[in-house]
């Protein structure tokens, strides 16, 4: 991705957010958690190529789109799909905790521990 942030780490969890989507019933819904192994900045398409390996939703034509380069490189996440919240948790929820102040952000956003400390209760993981 294009995000600026610089500070995942590896054990870091990541929380999925479905934009809104006239044609899917879980659109502005948080989702899916996943922990981060990994994070590098790929600063050529090579290496990007290199790093995603097998592991990317991207195509490889989709990957030398993204024109990585030392001046605008692209961040690389590898992380471990930790599973699916059953219900999702709603923008309503995200709204009434404070993850999210108003619009959903466009980018990778961290959380206050507060924030993910109100929010946990509400998420139940479906592991199967």
């Amino acid at each position: 991705c294009r995000s600026p942030t610089r500070t995942l780490a590896a054990g870091d969890i990541l929380f999925f957010y479905l934009s809104k989507s006239s044609d899917l019933i879980r659109s502005q819904c948080l989702t899916t958690v996943g922990v981060v192994e990994e994070a590098q900045l790929a600063k050529s398409t090579d290496e990007l190529i290199r790093l995603v390996g097998r592991r990317s939703v991207y195509a490889r034509e989709s990957l030398d789109l993204m024109k990585a380069s030392r001046d605008s490189p692209v961040l690389v996440i590898d992380f471990l799909l930790s599973g699916h919240l059953k219900p999702p948790l709603s923008l309503e929820a995200l709204l009434k905790s404070r993850a999210f102040v108003s619009n959903p952000p466009q980018s990778i956003k961290g959380l206050e521990e507060s924030t993910f400390e109100a929010l946990s209760p509400e998420m139940h993981l479906d592991f199967e």
